[in-house]
């Protein structure tokens, strides 16, 4: 799985990353994820999350995780993008 880990925060500690890497790869190997999978996760505070929620779901208020799987312009593969407060 090709995973990208963002800290919008600039405070998760190395370690607290690694371990949402970890749980992402066993949860895909638990799954059978293609290998070629595509994923990232932002990590961010309440004030950007309410934003993207705003925006993107017309839900004015913050939450714990928001996931988006989008296709690729010219394929019809899938890839997911999840924001975690």
């Amino acid at each position: 799985m090709d995973l990208e880990i963002f800290d919008d925060t600039n405070s998760v500690p190395a370690e607290k990353i690694q371990l949402v890497k970890d749980v992402l790869e066993f949860s895909g190997k638990y799954l059978e994820l293609p290998e070629d999978t595509e994923m990232s996760v932002t990590l961010m505070n309440n004030e950007q999350i309410h934003e993207i929620n705003l925006k993107y779901r017309g839900v004015d208020k913050a939450t714990d995780v928001i996931s988006f799987a989008r296709s690729e312009e010219h394929t019809s593969e899938l890839q997911s993008h999840t924001c975690i407060s």
